[in-house]
């Protein structure tokens, strides 16, 4: 049994330093319901009609006249490539997934749509924007509807426009190194010049252990980003998960296989406590360094959060953290908003949520996950994190009892026992289920990648103009 004890450290003596070992450890990170049997559901069926298969559709739906692009039939391939369409090419020679159809949907006369609009249920609530946007103008809508927007959108041709490439010419005697004492810009840079430029919030960036020209970045808004240059001034960027299949592209977090670096897991949504974050939509999954992916999960990691409910304003399910166990790659770890789901099949069925408490009546933001090896054991630590500050859209962020670093072990099957909170030379009340008795708020952990007992926390105040309450 690997032991832990906490140290109080001094936070700005120590910023620069733990910067530097959250990048370095981005690739340590490891986490993880169970359900009936069923395959990994390809990118093409990340939104589905309720009485479809993981894997196909069929039969014919009765749809209004304004959705003569209904689904159809169809069948869908395992994944989808994320390159784009090269110049010329007709769709067909290049897709990497397929829809296949044998049937087509059928509109009636005015009042068999209009019946079919009284029959459906009333979607979405007032209070969803999004769902209000997509809905409009009848106020209705069905998910399979995008099976037929997706096929449609493969069959068109897509490249980068032609155009000059823009690089500003070195100066005499310059060379490729930065500069010791100034951060250097890597990009991919905004589009849109002035105060006003913004590319989005990165959530996760993680480098390759065996190619260091290889890193993977995650954005709030944007996808997974990969470069195969890094890391100079001229480093460039290609994003990999631009596909109509995949419904939420807010990347919480990458970790990548530490048994196959060509595996990489991006966790969707959005865990940062944003009002209106953007939600799950399932664990991708990419088997060759992220050209094409699968979607894991659809039925678990989906934009529902529960515990909103009566709260006024809706909330989003989100995955915060992923982490795949170092001893067998089959069994991964995945922190949420309501605790960890685990898989012991490489995703195909999970259990959860799982619980590192017994405070219920508290958030459980998974904010912080680690696996690491203790002989033929594995061991997880888990930050649950809640922000402690409420907002009018999402009150119970007070609800920071449960706080904490705690440990656990990685079973067999189901979810993981015996949990222990760590809080030697913690502030007191740290975890004791009580809200508001301390100013923990979210916490970050990584540990040396030299050493994996060697473990750190920083730990960020539940009143947020106070900035961080220490490292440990």
């Amino acid at each position: 049994m690997t032991d832990f004890t906490f140290a109080s450290l001094r936070p700005l003596a120590l910023a620069a330093a733990v910067t530097s070992l959250l990048a370095g450890c981005a690739t340590q990170r490891t986490m993880g319901q169970e359900g009936a049997p069923r395959d990994p559901v390809a990118v093409a069926t990340s939104t589905r009609a309720p009485a479809a298969s993981s894997q196909s559709f069929a039969g014919t739906i009765a749809a209004p006249p304004h959705a003569a692009t209904a689904l159809r039939s169809a069948s869908v391939a395992p994944s989808i490539a994320s390159s784009a369409t090269p110049r010329g090419a007709q769709p067909d020679e290049v897709a990497t997934a397929s829809i296949a159809h044998a049937g087509t949907a059928t509109t009636d006369d005015q009042g068999t749509a209009q019946a079919w609009f009284d029959a459906a249920p009333a979607s979405p609530s007032p209070g969803d924007l999004r769902a209000v946007q997509v809905s409009y103008p009848t106020g209705r809508f069905e998910p399979a509807w995008l099976i037929e927007s997706a096929r449609e959108a493969h069959a068109i041709e897509a490249q980068l426009p032609e155009g000059s490439l823009r690089t500003q010419a070195k100066q005499a005697g310059q060379v490729d190194a930065f500069p010791a004492d100034a951060f250097t810009a890597l990009g991919p840079m905004p589009l849109n010049a002035g105060a006003s430029a913004a590319s989005g919030r990165v959530n996760v960036v993680v480098s390759d252990p065996v190619d260091p020209t290889i890193a993977y970045f995650g954005s709030d808004g944007g996808g997974v980003w990969k470069t195969t240059n890094c890391c100079s001034a001229d480093t460039t960027w290609t994003v990999k998960t631009d596909l109509p299949e995949i419904a939420s592209i807010a990347i919480g977090d990458i970790t990548l296989d530490p048994n196959d670096h060509d595996t990489v897991y991006a966790g969707t949504g959005d865990l940062r406590f944003g009002s209106f974050s953007f939600g799950a939509a399932g664990l991708l999954k990419s088997t060759d360094a992220g050209e094409t992916w699968s979607l894991l999960g659809l039925d678990v990691f989906n934009p529902f959060y529960g515990p909103s409910a009566g709260l006024g304003f809706p909330q989003y399910q989100a995955i915060g953290k992923v982490v795949v166990d170092p001893n067998n790659s089959s069994n991964l770890i995945v922190g949420t908003k309501t605790g960890l789901f685990l898989s012991y099949d490489a995703g195909l069925n999970w259990t959860g949520p799982c619980l590192t408490n017994s405070h219920t009546t508290q958030r459980q933001d998974t904010t912080g996950l680690i696996a690491s090896t203790a002989g033929d054991s594995t061991v997880l630590l888990a930050a649950i994190g809640t922000r402690g500050s409420p907002t009018t859209v999402q009150p119970d962020l007070s609800q920071n009892g449960a706080n904490g670093v705690y440990r656990g072990f990685m079973p067999t099957s189901g979810c993981p026992v015996g949990w222990t909170l760590l809080d030697d030379n913690w502030p007191a009340n740290t975890g004791n289920g009580v809200a508001g008795a301390t100013s923990n708020g979210r916490i970050e952990i990584a540990a040396a990648p030299t050493d994996s007992s060697v473990v750190y926390a920083q730990v960020s105040d539940t009143v947020l103009a106070n900035g961080i309450v220490g490292v440990w």
